[in-house]
C-alpha cells in the first residue's frame, strides 16, 4: 500500500505542479515576512552592543557627568592625588563625512599611554605600536581607523579627509590603520575613528572636557570607596548600564516593530493554513477512492501529515531564505528609524539568531502540520462514500455555519476581555491581534453566505443568468471559496489597520505641528540625529542675530540628557516669552496657573509619553541629578508631544542656568517683526553667521516639511509590510481559485455540453472571482478597522504614550477596497482562461 501512495502522491503533483508550486510558495511567503522583521531587530540590537563593547572594552565602570561633560581635573585628581591607576579619559562623539555622503564614524578620543589596557585591539596598528605613534600623540588633527574602512573610503596612510561635527568642519590626517585581527574585530572597528583626546576636545568644540572615564574596578568596596571622592554631579556606574540604557530607550520602537511583525506573522500563518488546506481537501475523492481499495485510516493520516511535511519543509527552507534577502532591506529600514529617533547607529551586516530560524521552522512546519491535521483527520474519520461525496462535505459546512459564527463571537468577546485586562502588557494586547482575526475566520462562512445573497439579485440584474449562477457557486462551493475570503480578507485587513494607525498619528503630528511651531525661523546645527539636540552653537552667532533689526525675540533651546533615579531623561531648556505659552498643548494643567510656576517657581511641564511612563501627575516631584546636587522639580503641566517616545522634561532657562553650570545652546527659535520677508531674512542669517560654521536656518514650513519627511521615512516599513501583504493576498487567492478551476472542471464540462461558450465560462468565473474580492473586500474593512482601534488605542499607546485621534481616511478605505477587487480578479484570469479552454468530452470522460 506504501508504494501506491507515494505513486498516487507523486502523480497528483506532476499533475498539477502550479499548485504544488503554489503552496511551497505560500508558506515561504508566509517565514520570509515574519522572520525578516525578526532580522531586522536583531541587527540593529547586535550593531548597537558591538559599537559599545568596541567603546567601553575591558573597563567595568563608567564616571559620567552633568551635560557638557566632566572637567579634566576629575581625572587629574583620581590619577595623581587618589593613586588610581586603572584609570583611562574618554571623549566620544559622532562626526559625518561631507565627502562621502551618508558615511558617518564614531569618535574616539584617548589618552594613548594608559588606554592600552582597555582597548587591547588599538594595538593592532599596522606597521608600529600605539606608542611609537608620534604624529598621533603629538600633532593635532590626527586620526588611525581600520585598514578595512579605509579601503572603502579609498584613503590610506597620509592621506587628509574632512570631518564634521555640528556646524564645524576640520581636516584630519590619517597617520595609521588598524588591521582586523577576525571577523568579529573588523565590525567593531568599522566605524570607528580613534583621536588623541585634545585632537577629539577641539574636534568637538569642548576643550578642557571630557565624556567619561572609565574604570577597571576588580572590588565592589572600591566603587564605594570612588564615589565619596567624586562631586554630587558626578556619577559612578557599570559598564554594562550604558547598553541597558539604550536598549531601554528603544523599548517602544522594538515593541511597535513587534506589534507589526505579529500582524505579519497572522497573515503568514493564515496563507499557510489557505494553501495546505486546498491541498488536502481538494484531494479528498482520491482519498475516498484509497479508502475503498483497502488503504487504512492510519495509512492516509501518515500519508497525508507526511506529504505536508515535505512541502512545510521545502516551503520553510525556501521561506527562511527569502527571509534573509528580505531582512537586509528591512535593517536598513529600521536603522533609519533608529538614527532619526534615538542615536546613531551604522548596521553593517546582519545578525541571523538561531530564536529567528526556530521561529521560521515552526511557523513553515508546524504551521504546515496543523493546517493539514483538521482535513486530514476529517478525511481518514468519515467513510468512504461520504469522502468522495462533495455534497457531504458542503452539507456539513453549512450545518456548521451557526456553531462557528457562535463560536467567532465567543472569540471576539474574550478578545475585548483581553484588551481590557491588557493594561501596560503587550502580551494580552498583541494576543487579542490572533484572537481577533480567528473569530472573523470563523464569521467568514456565514457572512459571506449572508453577503452573497444580498448580491444575487445584484448580479442577476446586471449580467443575467450567468450573474446569478456566479454568485450561487460561491455558496455552493462554500468549504473552497470561504477560506479564499478569509486569505483576502486578512491579508487586506493589514493594509486598512496599519494605514489608519498611520494616517492618524500622522494627523496628530500635524495637528502637533501647528501648535508647536509657532516661530517664523528656526536655526540649529546640523545635528545626525533628528529628534535629540546634544550639539550646540556657537555663542557669536546668538549675539550676531540678536542685533539684527528684523527680529523681535528669539528663544533658545537647549537639549541635553540627564541622570535620575527613572534613568536617562531628555531635559529641554527654553527660554520663555509670551509669544512662547501658545507653542505647548495641554493635556493636563490649566495655562494661567502653568506658566507663573514654569517661569518664576522651578516647576517643569513634561511630554504626556513621559507622564505615561513614569506615572507622573500634576503636583508630582521629578528627582534629577544636577551640577548642585540631587533635587526635585515639581511638575506644573503635561503637554501633547510626539517627538519621543521615552518622554521629554521641559524647564526654564533660568531654572536650568539656576542648577546646571551648562551654558550652551542647542538651537533657536526666532520670531520676527510685522512685515519682514522671511526668505530674504534667512538669507542675511547666513551671511551673518559666516562661513565658519555649518547650521540649520529653516523657515517654520521648512521645518515641517523636514518633520513629516523624517516620520514618513520612520513609518516606512509599515508600506513595505502593506505591500508584502497584497502579495500575500494574490498568491493565496490564486492558490483558491486554482484549486477550484480544477475541482469545477466537470460542472464546466456539462455547462459547455449543453451550449456555454467558453466566452460565458471566463465571464462566469471572473464575475465570481470578482465577488469573492468584494465580499472579502467589504469584510477586511471591518476587521482592519477593529485591529486599527487595537493598534491606536491600546498597542500605540502601550509603546508610545501617545493620545492621539482615530482618522479614518476614504482614501485608505478605497484603496483597500480595490486592492481586494483587484488582487482576487488578477488572480481568477488564469484559472477562468484554463476553465474556459477545457474540453468538455476529455473532462466528461474523466467522470
Amino acid at each position: 500500500m506504501k508504494n501506491i501512495l507515494i505513486r498516487s502522491s507523486l502523480r497528483y503533483i506532476r499533475i498539477h505542479i502550479w499548485q504544488f508550486l503554489l503552496s511551497i510558495l505560500g508558506i515561504a511567503l508566509g517565514v520570509a515576512v515574519a522572520i525578516s522583521m525578526d532580522i531586522a531587530n536583531e541587527s540593529s540590537k547586535e550593531a548597537f552592543t558591538i559599537s559599545t563593547q568596541t567603546v567601553t572594552g575591558k573597563s567595568t565602570h563608567q564616571i559620567t557627568g552633568p551635560p557638557g561633560g566632566l572637567s579634566e581635573e576629575i581625572y587629574k585628581k583620581l590619577r595623581l592625588e587618589r593613586k588610581i591607576r586603572h584609570c583611562a579619559p574618554v571623549v566620544e562623539g559622532f562626526l559625518s563625512l561631507p565627502d562621502h555622503k551618508g558615511q558617518i564614524l564614531h569618535l574616539l578620543g584617548i589618552d594613548a599611554v594608559v588606554d592600552s589596557e582597555f582597548r587591547p585591539y588599538l594595538k593592532g596598528i599596522k606597521g608600529s605600536s600605539l606608542a611609537n605613534l608620534t604624529p598621533f600623540m603629538t600633532e593635532p588633527f590626527t586620526a588611525i581607523i581600520s585598514s578595512h574602512k579605509a579601503k572603502k573610503l579609498g584613503l590610506k596612510e597620509g592621506d587628509f579627509f574632512t570631518v564634521r561635527s555640528g556646524s564645524l568642519k576640520h581636516k584630519i590626517l590619517l597617520t595609521g590603520l588598524i588591521e582586523s585581527a577576525d571577523k568579529l574585530t573588523e565590525e567593531a572597528m568599522e566605524n570607528l575613528i580613534v583621536t588623541d583626546i585634545a585632537t577629539a576636545q577641539e574636534i568637538l568644540d569642548i576643550t578642557g572636557r571630557i565624556s567619561s572615564i572609565d574604570l577597571i574596578i576588580a572590588e565592589e568596596w572600591q566603587v564605594e570607596d570612588i564615589k565619596k571622592k567624586l562631586p554630587p554631579s558626578v556619577k559612578i556606574t557599570p559598564a554594562r548600564s550604558r547598553s541597558q540604557a539604550i536598549e531601554h530607550m528603544t523599548r517602544a520602537f522594538n515593541l511597535n516593530l513587534t506589534a507589526l511583525s505579529t500582524l505579519a506573522l497572522i497573515v503568514g500563518m493564515f496563507l499557510i493554513y489557505n494553501t495546505m488546506t486546498f491541498s488536502v481537501v481538494q484531494r479528498r475523492t482520491m482519498i475516498g477512492m484509497l479508502r475503498a481499495i483497502g488503504v487504512t485510516r492510519q495509512e492516509i493520516f501518515r500519508f497525508i501529515l507526511g506529504e505536508a511535511l515535505i512541502t512545510g519543509v521545502l516551503g520553510t527552507i525556501t521561506g527562511i531564505a527569502a527571509g534573509i534577502f528580505l531582512g537586509k532591506g528591512m535593517v536598513s529600514l529600521v536603522s533609519k528609524a533608529i538614527n532619526d529617533i534615538y542615536f546613531v547607529l551604522s548596521v553593517t551586516h546582519i545578525a541571523i539568531s538561531p530564536l529567528t530560524i526556530l521561529k521560521g521552522i515552526i511557523l513553515g512546519i508546524f504551521s504546515t502540520l496543523m493546517a493539514a491535521l483538521l482535513p486530514a483527520l476529517e478525511a481518514t474519520s468519515a467513510p468512504p462514500r461520504t469522502v468522495i461525496s462533495r455534497s457531504e462535505v458542503e452539507k456539513k459546512l453549512h450545518f456548521t455555519l451557526l456553531s462557528k459564527a457562535i463560536s467567532g463571537i465567543s472569540l471576539l468577546l474574550l478578545a475585548s476581555v483581553m484588551i481590557h485586562f491588557s493594561e501596560k502588557s503587550l502580551i494580552f494586547s498583541i494576543g487579542s491581534l490572533f484572537v481577533i482575526t480567528l473569530g472573523f475566520a470563523l464569521l467568514t462562512p456565514v457572512a459571506t453566505v449572508i453577503f452573497t445573497l444580498i448580491l444575487i439579485p445584484v448580479t442577476g440584474c446586471i449580467f443575467g443568468i450567468m450573474g446569478r449562477m456566479s454568485a450561487r457557486g460561491i455558496i455552493s462551493s462554500l468549504s473552497r471559496t470561504s477560506v479564499a475570503i478569509a486569505a483576502l480578507m486578512i491579508a487586506v485587513s493589514v493594509t486598512v489597520s496599519v494605514g489608519i494607525m498611520v494616517g492618524s498619528l500622522r494627523h496628530a503630528v500635524i495637528i502637533w505641528m501647528e501648535t508647536f511651531l509657532k516661530a517664523d525661523i528656526y536655526v540649529s546645527p546640523p545635528s545626525l540625529v533628528y529628534s535629540r539636540s546634544d550639539l550646540t552653537l556657537d555663542r557669536k552667532v546668538l549675539e550676531k542675530f540678536s542685533s539684527l533689526s528684523e527680529i523681535s525675540f528669539i528663544s533658545t533651546y537647549r537639549g541635553v540628557m540627564v541622570e535620575s533615579e527613572k534613568g536617562l531623561n531628555q531635559l529641554i531648556a527654553i527660554t520663555v516669552d509670551p509669544k512662547t505659552y501658545h507653542s505647548f498643548r495641554f493635556k493636563e494643567g490649566k495655562e494661567d496657573k502653568i506658566w507663573p510656576g514654569f517661569t518664576d517657581k522651578d516647576e517643569v511641564i513634561v511630554s504626556e509619553p513621559y507622564a505615561y511612563l513614569h506615572g507622573t501627575e500634576i503636583g508630582s516631584k521629578i528627582h534629577l541629578d544636577t551640577d548642585r546636587g540631587e533635587h526635585d522639580f515639581p511638575v506644573a503641566g503635561i503637554f501633547y508631544d510626539y517627538t519621543s517616545d521615552r518622554g521629554i522634561v521641559v524647564m526654564n532657562r533660568k531654572t536650568y542656568d539656576k542648577f546646571w553650570n551648562d551654558r550652551n545652546v542647542s538651537s533657536l527659535a526666532i520670531y520676527v517683526r510685522d512685515g519682514v520677508n522671511i526668505d530674504k531674512l534667512i538669507g542675511k542669517l547666513e551671511r551673518s553667521a559666516g562661513s565658519d560654521q555649518v547650521i540649520a536656518i529653516q523657515s517654520n514650513r521648512e521645518l515641517r516639511e523636514t518633520t513629516l519627511g523624517v516620520f514618513d521615512r520612520t513609518f516606512i516599513i509599515t508600506d513595505v509590510l502593506k505591500i508584502l501583504s497584497i502579495i500575500v493576498a494574490f498568491i493565496g487567492v490564486l492558490s483558491a481559485l486554482m484549486a477550484l478551476q480544477l475541482e469545477r472542471s466537470k460542472e464546466i464540462a456539462v455547462l459547455r455540453a449543453t451550449g456555454l461558450t467558453p466566452s460565458q465560462v471566463w465571464k462566469i468565473v471572473i464575475i465570481q472571482t470578482a465577488l469573492i474580492g468584494i465580499i472579502a473586500g467589504f469584510m477586511a474593512l471591518i476587521l482592519g478597522i477593529v485591529i486599527a482601534v487595537v493598534l491606536i488605542f491600546v498597542i500605540n499607546r502601550i509603546s508610545f504614550g501617545w493620545t492621539m485621534e482615530m482618522v479614518i481616511s476614504p482614501g485608505i478605505l478605497i484603496q483597500a477596497f480595490i486592492i481586494s477587487l483587484s488582487a482576487s480578479i488578477l488572480a481568477g484570469i488564469y484559472p477562468s482562461i484554463k476553465m474556459a479552454n477545457t474540453s468538455p468530452a476529455q473532462a466528461l470522460r474523466e467522470e
